[in-house]
């Protein structure tokens, strides 16, 4: 049966209302535990604001990272929601005023909007199509819708983070700056990959220009260009890539990019360690978006400043299109995300948003570890190596373009690579494999995608040889909102903890922000964190933690610490609250033997 969204908010307020009778709230421990706690009977309108207030803006013991008490951050925090609350959330406010209305066009002219789109802003209109009045009616129940659903565009943080100093800048179109700089790992820890691009020609080789850091620029290294128009009329057209070899490993360089007489900003990056015995860190995430992903890119960057992370892990959908304004749309979004992307490695994984005309955009904007570049249309999947890890990165992709056409192939590429990662000395070395694609092989979510079938084809296509293969960890993204699951195995709940699991384990970080700059995006699911009580009989046992709400937008960080013990934590970008964490104990690397219905756990 498939349900509406009416059908759906209509049945959350009945099975609520009935078997709850109060409204649970969700905090968090200093540890990340979560646990329940009770606010009475029906909110009125007159404290709803407070109520919505400190749910939204308020996770009491929560970790900061600007180490504020907690105290403090919660009154500051909810005197900052009360106040924009009172003024947009008012429930007699039923039109915007004049002034409001002004602010809005002002703040969004540059998108472009539509008058299909303004009208929508004009009736109070999300993403999908609930008005003001309905969303405040839902609020209490789902502990907070959130601040970019809740405030109108125009209005809200978000809009600001879209403006300058996150906008990309504009170049003319026969400039030859540098621009949209990333780097990439290269085939082993003495190479680095530099790429970017400009708009007008160059008649010499692009030229790097590097050396140990700081500040030092003595040597240089030449590299190629390739003209990418097709697609792409209105983008850079002119992509360059340069290849470092021969660095050494664990050191950190400065570096530079020369275009003919044009000359980039200086940047420093640390080439990746030798040997196993340290502990790398990274940044997760999926659907991150050009204009949706702006709170979560302010707090990015922040992290690719630190010097903590060893790569920026990409799980697919990245600017909402990159072809889109006839590719200005992928400038701007490879532009923002430069100040993360020109300091830490930053790996990509294809999404279905890359699909248009065979992954062009992709394959031309991105250069991985094996693969040749441009990257072939048939083949997107590679894999690496980073301390005591084996990453691979496969295509979700291949289930749903080319008829078809390439699962065997990558079936056949991936089959080989774990079972050389499997070879008692490779796994000695590297007992730890982790896997990322951007489709899930399950979810929770109520949208109908692969992930919510029974017969997924991801799930259909990989899980089996993912098992049989000894994979500990399967990073997917696209459902835009965070989910972490149980062990299961052939859709059965294999474990309650993640100690010695016996198959992979499955999270789903694609919240980072999608492309909700005019309302929601974001990927509905029955049972937000904390109400698991009221829905237990539609939720599949094997799903852990789950967050969908908007305004919840963020990322993961993941550290390998040892050959036994990997963290995880979900970040919320607004405020740096960690959302979840756990820990990953695997003392048994290698195949997963078979497992039988005596394996199964009825639920946890």
């Amino acid at each position: 049966m498939s349900l509406t969204l009416p059908s759906v908010i209509l049945l959350v307020l009945i099975v609520l209302w009935d078997e709850v009778g109060s409204i649970p709230d969700l905090t968090k421990t200093k540890t990340g535990q979560a646990h329940s706690t009770v606010v009475g009977g029906n909110p009125s309108s007159a404290n709803l604001k407070d109520i919505l207030a400190q749910k939204l803006y308020a996770f009491p013991g929560a970790v900061h990272d600007d180490g504020e008490s907690d105290n403090v951050k919660h009154n500051k925090n909810t005197k900052s929601a009360l106040k924009q609350l009172s003024q947009h959330v008012d429930r007699k406010q039923t039109t915007y005023s004049k002034s409001d209305g002004n602010f809005v066009a002002e703040k969004t002219k540059h998108l472009r909007e539509t008058e299909d789109t303004r009208k929508e802003l004009e009736s109070h209109k999300t993403g999908l199509g609930t008005d003001k009045e309905t969303l405040e009616e839902l609020a209490p129940f789902f502990k907070g819708i959130g601040h970019v659903l809740m405030n109108p565009p125009g209005s809200s943080q978000v809009e600001d983070l879209m403006d300058s100093p996150l906008a990309a800048p504009t170049f003319s179109d026969s400039s030859t700056n540098p621009e949209q700089i990333h780097i990439a790992l290269g085939d082993n820890p003495t190479e680095m990959v530099i790429m970017c691009a400009c708009r007008g020609q160059i008649n010499s080789l692009p030229v790097v220009q590097y050396g140990l850091a700081p500040g030092n620029y003595t040597a240089s290294q030449s590299g190629v260009s390739k003209l990418f128009k097709k697609e792409n009329m209105l983008g850079a057209s002119h992509h360059h890539r340069m290849k470092l070899q021969n660095l050494i490993p664990g050191a950190w360089y400065s570096y530079r990019i020369k275009l003919e007489n044009s000359i980039s900003e200086g940047y420093e990056f640390e080439t990746m360690k030798e040997g196993q015995d340290w502990s790398p860190s990274f940044v997760v995430y999926g659907d991150l978006g050009r204009d949706g992903g702006a709170p979560s890119l302010a707090r990015l960057r922040k992290e690719g400043k630190s010097r903590k992370y060893t790569a920026f892990l990409h799980v697919g959908d990245f600017a909402y299109n990159f072809q889109d304004d006839g590719g200005l749309k992928g400038d701007h979004f490879m532009q923002r995300i430069q100040p993360i992307a020109a300091r830490v490695p930053y790996m990509a994984t294809p999404g279905n948003h890359e699909i248009h005309s065979n992954f062009i955009h992709y394959r031309h904007r991105f250069s991985m570890p094996t693969l040749q570049w441009p990257m072939h249309e048939a083949k997107h999947w590679y894999s690496y190596d980073v301390a005591n890890i084996h990453f691979i990165s496969y295509s979700s992709e291949v289930y749903f373009t080319y008829n078809g056409k390439y699962i065997k192939d990558q079936y056949k590429w991936l089959l080989a690579d774990l079972t050389a990662a499997n070879q008692p000395e490779n796994r000695a070395k590297r007992p730890w494999i982790i896997a990322m694609g951007h489709r899930p092989m399950y979810c929770s979510n109520l949208d109908m995608d692969d992930c919510t079938k029974r017969e997924s084809l991801v799930r259909l296509g990989l899980e089996k040889l993912f098992h049989d293969q000894g994979v500990d960890m399967i990073i997917e993204a696209h459902e835009h909102s965070y989910e972490r699951l149980y062990p299961v195995y052939n859709r059965t709940l294999v474990a309650c903890n993640y100690t010695d699991p016996q198959t992979p384990i499955h999270v789903i970080s694609g919240a980072a922000g999608c492309n909700n700059q005019h309302g929601l995006c974001a990927d509905m699911i029955m049972a937000p964190a904390g109400s698991e009580s009221a829905f237990r009989q539609w939720l599949p046992p094997w799903s852990a933690f789950r967050q969908w709400l908007p305004g919840l937008n963020g990322y993961a960080r993941m550290k390998v610490v040892n050959d036994t013990h990997l963290y995880w934590e979900q970040v919320i970008a607004r405020g740096g609250y960690i959302m979840d964490r756990f820990w990953l104990v695997q003392h048994n690397h290698g195949p997963f033997q078979e497992l039988l219905p005596r394996n199964a756990v009825r639920e946890c």
